[in-house]
């Protein structure tokens, strides 16, 4: 091979490579289905049928508020601080409990709210750390940085949103790299992988790579626990659907008496003072923030340094310092569904959409 050619075929591998980090999933892929919806019900069962996990919880008094908890309910606007509830929810397989902030307009009972979380298998809701619930205009829509998980609206019957949030932690967390998300990873692996198919899952996985793998992994956690995802004749997207079931099938299953490999432990968030009437009422001290964090970051903005704790001291994988342009890529990213689940929920114009116009600091 010439030196000419060499260069050119360098240049084009470049282009492509830039091409996958930025972009989602081309048009010219057939939408194989209208949505996902589906996989939630059906006369073998559905998503919305997997067997949940018992659990008891506990209201925390009010008056703080762990930090991504009031990040997103007052800085993003979503609900006034001191609407907020506080639970602490211990599922039967993990001693640690679940954090969950609840603006008390929310549609979603707790008893919903933990119901809907327990019906995700351990070995990946042991992932998830922190979970909101809003209000809506609109539909059942949700956003889900690395762990913190945001849910607006109505989404007791809508187990695939569940299993799409979720599936967006595992694309960080256990996916086979130490370079952010999987699905948008320099060496694009997975946009190459969707580009050697001929379809999508649906018209929303072509929001982003980052989407189409979240899209696919909801249809791995179908086939792990409800039935062959394959008589849906999906042989257009089989390299996809051989992907997620490597990287996912045994996340996904549910297995009896499994238990928590791994968790978040549940007081390591800085407590926030709900505002002025909380404190005014004498229950934050007189401080903005009480306690320290080990945790660095917020809500979607995660910090590289943040460490879970595991069974004999594993805690997380090592997360080395990444490429800067890739942890560009994933905060963009994260953005990006941020924006998206407040316009699904109906929020008019999307808050963080209309911050980012006014050149606000997210």
């Amino acid at each position: 091979m010439s030196h000419s050619t060499l260069t050119t075929l360098m240049v084009i591998l470049a282009a492509f490579t830039q091409y996958a980090l930025t972009q989602g999933p081309p048009d010219s892929l057939t939408e194989k289905f209208a949505g996902l919806d589906f996989l939630n019900t059906g006369v073998g069962g559905g998503l919305n049928d997997i067997p949940g996990t018992s659990y008891t919880m506990t209201q925390r008094d009010w008056g703080m508020l762990p930090w991504p908890c009031y990040n997103t309910a007052f800085i993003e606007g979503y609900c006034d601080p001191h609407d907020i509830e506080v639970w602490d929810v211990t599922y039967n397989d993990c001693s640690e409990p679940k954090v969950f902030c609840r603006c008390n307009s929310s549609p979603m009972s707790m008893d919903t709210l933990a119901t809907a979380l327990g019906q995700i298998p351990i070995a990946a809701r042991q992932w998830i750390d922190t979970i909101s619930s809003y209000p809506a205009v609109g539909q059942c829509s949700a956003w889900n940085g690395a762990d913190h998980l945001n849910v607006f609206g109505d989404c007791s019957n809508y187990m695939s949103v569940w299993f799409h949030e979720v599936a967006h932690s595992l694309d960080y967390w256990v996916t086979d790299t130490s370079d952010g998300y999987y699905s948008t990873d320099e060496l694009a692996e997975w946009s190459a992988i969707v580009l050697n198919g001929t379809c999508v899952p649906d018209n929303y996985s072509k929001a982003s790579w980052a989407e189409s793998w979240a899209q696919v992994a909801v249809m791995s956690a179908w086939h792990a626990n409800v039935g062959n995802i394959w008589d849906f004749g999906i042989g257009c997207m089989h390299a996809q659907m051989d992907k997620s079931i490597e990287q996912l099938g045994s996340i996904w299953q549910g297995i009896e008496n499994a238990t928590c490999e791994r968790w978040w432990e549940s007081d390591d968030w800085e407590l926030v003072c709900m505002g002025d009437d909380a404190r005014n009422a004498g229950f934050c001290d007189g401080e903005d923030v009480q306690g320290s964090s080990s945790r660095s970051g917020y809500g979607g903005d995660i910090g590289h340094g943040r460490q879970g704790v595991g069974k004999g001291g594993s805690g997380l994988k090592e997360r080395p310092d990444v490429n800067p342009k890739v942890e560009k890529k994933r905060k963009e990213e994260e953005l990006a569904r941020k924006i998206r689940a407040e316009e699904q929920a109906g929020l008019k114009g999307g808050k963080t959409r209309a911050r980012v116009r006014r050149g606000e600091k997210l």
